[in-house]
């Protein structure tokens, strides 16, 4: 039914192993999902059950998680709102995410809230829309993830001339990587 289940925001990993969707644009009620895109795609389960770990704001840090990336080469995913700079960031293994172990905070150097989260190929880039407000909108951050501390710190951005960018992805094409982004209201 309309205003249970509102996904926004995608994230596939890298390898194409797991497939990262937040279920609501705002608030708590269905949180993010995990899925293990191999297991729903073995024709020898046909559809039952696979393997999907779900977590909500409450049950970790941050607010209205709307975007998210994920990185299967850090092992990673993160957690972004449009409405908070604080985010969430969580390892892809296990059967559940618990607060202060496997939910942990993530922070960024800038104060910047985001939505629009993509890591770059071999993950040693995440690339972010940068929400501070209209004027703002239209710029994407680059930004490397410094385990030891969880926090990304930022390496740079560009105008991109768009009125907002929404949802960013990032393919290597030709031995070069591109970030392509989606602009919206």
């Amino acid at each position: 039914a309309k205003g249970t289940v509102d996904p926004h925001y995608m994230s596939r990993s890298a390898d194409g192993s797991t497939l990262l969707v937040n279920l609501q644009a705002s608030g708590d009620n269905a949180g993010t999902v995990l899925v293990d895109l191999q297991e729903l795609a073995d024709p020898v389960k046909d559809g039952a059950t696979v393997r999907m770990v779900v977590a909500k704001p409450s049950d970790g840090y941050g607010s209205d998680w709307k975007g998210g990336a994920i990185s299967s080469d850090l092992r990673l995913a993160l957690v972004g709102s449009a409405i908070s700079s604080e985010m969430c960031a969580f390892a892809t293994e296990g059967e559940t995410w618990l607060k202060g172990t496997s939910l942990k905070p993530l922070t960024n150097d800038k104060g910047y809230k985001m939505d629009g989260l993509a890591f770059g190929t071999g993950s040693a880039y995440l690339y972010s829309n940068v929400n501070l407000g209209d004027a703002d909108s239209n710029r994407i951050a680059r930004w490397t993830y410094d385990a030891a501390n969880n926090r990304l710190v930022w390496t740079g951005e560009i105008d991109t001339g768009l009125t907002r960018v929404r949802n960013i992805s990032v393919y290597n094409v030709g031995g070069r990587e591109l970030v392509y982004c989606g602009e919206g209201g």
